[in-house]
């Protein structure tokens, strides 16, 4: 919010002077000042500058509510909701609106009051669903609520209707996945079925509060399952998402994040302290397993530490495509050596794990490889929702197609959980191999059905065109 008709806080100025209402400039405010310290902006900020005539202020809005109160009876008040599409079509109020993550009152051109953010001054009892910067919400029907599966699509123009057609194919959409207790995705490396830790946030830092500071390493709480046939070939894989004793090895068993070391008898040979495959992963020539290790922890952290404070992560709608793209009717990317044939087009080959990884991480838009502790929630999520992502489908298709063909295989608005290809993660297993999750059309194509859920692991050096993956947005 620009301040006043002169520059910003302190500054002076024709026209008068302001400042921004945020923590860091309350203690200058002036004394009996009434607005309350919960309509503090962010990403808030002046300008300097001489002005003349009227100040100004602008206020931007990404989402919310407008609260319009009625008088029925002297006993009685009503209090009606408004959207802010509503607002807009009654021609109160013009222009985009973009919700910042705080409730703020602001007096319109008719003189009246509009609150925007919540529906009472009482703290909500849900999280609002944070949209990223450079994101908007869908308006469509059946993608716009977290119960069906919040889609956002990168771009600043609104999703409609009418638009709708386009924006699926022309720009990247991802899903909602809500986390409520970070302690259900995330753990330290101490955890154990007698010490279990518990994580908490202190300011901008997750720590655990249970172990020692030296042992607060976070990984991921991975749920494993047991493949179980369900008779004519379709097979369920159920995680017990109650299980707290998960423990962590550095060097064994399932886990994240973690370097493979490789070994004499594993496919490919040494896997992390390949200087090829380390280079495929974008590395810089001459890293070390260690510097990837560090590099891998570093980016678990980030991603874990966003989703305590927001309540939750992002997870692609489709499975990836070139530079990490997730749009419908792409060629997702896959670890073939080479891009599909004229008798199956459908994909790009990028070599390996290390190149679907290298694809999928743009650190500076907050987007990995999703990890298998957001994989195990985004079922999670699925299963709470009334899904059945435990359970395989006969209704994949035996045929590889463009991404998100297969209205059938969609749930939440997340597509291809049990087709086009299995899915990689950064999960580790042993010295050796990588977590893939789902089923591929070449399953079913085979005549057998898994669930999206299954686990699999397969050594990352491995090339395979039915391997892909799918990333995942942090805030």
């Amino acid at each position: 919010m620009d301040g006043g008709g002169g520059a910003g806080y302190g500054a002076g100025g024709g026209g008068g002077s302001g400042f921004v209402w945020t923590q860091e400039t309350s203690k200058n405010a002036p004394s009996k000042y009434s607005v309350p310290t919960k309509y503090y902006l962010n990403n808030a900020s002046t300008s300097t500058g001489q002005r003349t005539g009227d100040g100004y202020a602008r206020i931007t809005l990404i989402n919310g509510e407008r609260e319009v109160t009625e008088t029925v009876t002297e006993e009685k008040t009503v209090t009606n909701w408004k959207t802010i599409q509503g607002i807009i079509e009654e021609e109160i109020l013009t222009g985009n609106f973009i919700w910042n993550g705080h409730t703020i009152t602001v007096t319109d051109t008719n003189g009246e009051t509009v609150v925007y953010g919540g529906k009472s001054d009482d703290i909500p009892t849900e999280r609002q669903i944070p949209i990223p910067d450079g994101y908007v919400a869908s308006q469509v029907e059946g993608e716009n609520t977290k119960e069906d599966g919040l889609v956002i699509y990168e771009g600043r123009d609104p999703v409609t209707e009418e638009n709708h057609a386009t924006a699926l194919v022309s720009r990247n959409q991802y899903v909602w996945i809500p986390v409520d207790d970070i302690n259900d995705m995330v753990m330290c490396s101490s955890n154990s079925g007698s010490s279990q830790c518990k994580l908490e946030l202190d300011g901008e830092i997750l720590k655990c509060t249970t172990h020692s500071a030296t042992a607060t390493d976070l990984v991921g709480r991975l749920y494993t399952g047991t493949r179980v046939d369900c008779g004519n070939k379709i097979f369920s894989y159920i995680l017990d998402f109650e299980e707290r004793g998960q423990t962590y090895n550095s060097s064994s068993g399932t886990r994240e994040p973690a370097v493979l070391l490789g070994s004499d008898y594993s496919w490919g040979g040494a896997q992390d302290t390949s200087a090829t495959n380390l280079t495929t992963a974008g590395m810089p020539s001459g890293s070390t397993a260690e510097q990837f290790l560090t590099q891998l922890k570093s980016d678990f952290t980030a991603m874990a530490t966003s989703v305590a404070k927001n309540g939750g992560f992002y997870v692609g709608r489709y499975e990836i495509g070139i530079n990490g793209d997730s749009k419908k009717n792409q060629l997702a990317i896959t670890a073939g050596s080479s891009d599909g044939p004229a008798t199956d087009p459908y994909f790009k080959g990028v070599d390996n794990w290390y190149g679907l990884y290298k694809n999928a991480r743009k650190i500076d838009k907050n987007i990995q490889m999703i990890w298998g502790c957001q994989y195990d929630q985004v079922i999670k999520f699925l299963r709470d929702g009334g899904e059945t992502p435990e359970y395989g489908h006969s209704y994949v298709l035996t045929t590889r197609t463009p991404t998100g063909q297969n209205e059938s295989d969609k749930m939440k608005n997340i597509y291809d959980l049990e087709g086009n290809n299995n899915e990689w993660t950064m999960e580790s297993s042993g010295r050796t191999q990588r977590g893939l999750r789902g089923n591929a059309f070449y399953g079913a194509y085979l005549g057998t059905y898994s669930a999206a859920s299954a686990r699999s692991f397969m050594a990352p050096s491995a090339e395979g065109n039915y391997f892909s993956s799918r990333t995942a947005l942090y805030i």
